[in-house]
């Protein structure tokens, strides 16, 4: 996700990948959405091919800062601004610019033997993970 200021919010792990928790679902018992919005972007959803976090987004029934903390919060994951913490550019290199502008992902940090890895989109990360160990 890209914030306004044109900075990618990413995050990072706090613990390995659990099963995600709907990201709504916590916006709703949150009281940072009604149920009424979420009908109103599940009607539009369709038609535009969005994430419904996302369409909720869109409709400014949610504000930026809340969907990523909610995301985080569903993915088990932490927020790290990237424009705060450079990642290393060599491993950007290393996986090529273009993948990782394709995948809104980028590889931040080695940690031992890991690449950490800051992705915008959570759940594309087990897709991702045989073309990221492979290079």
């Amino acid at each position: 996700m890209q914030s306004k200021a044109g900075q990618h919010d990413c995050t990072a792990p706090t613990r390995p990948f659990a099963r995600r928790r709907p990201v709504a679902a916590a916006l709703l018992r949150s009281g940072r959405v009604t149920s009424d919005q979420i009908l109103q972007a599940l009607a539009h959803r369709g038609r535009e091919a969005a994430r419904l976090p996302e369409a909720l987004r869109a409709r400014g029934f949610v504000a930026e800062a809340s969907l990523l903390e909610a995301e985080a919060q569903a993915w088990g994951l932490r927020q790290v601004r990237i424009a705060d913490v450079r990642p290393d550019l060599r491993l950007i290199d290393a996986l090529g610019a273009e993948m990782c502008l394709r995948h809104g992902l980028v590889p931040w940090r080695r940690v031992g033997d890991v690449t950490v890895i800051a992705l915008s989109r959570p759940d594309t990360f087990a897709e991702l993970r045989p073309q990221l160990e492979a290079r």
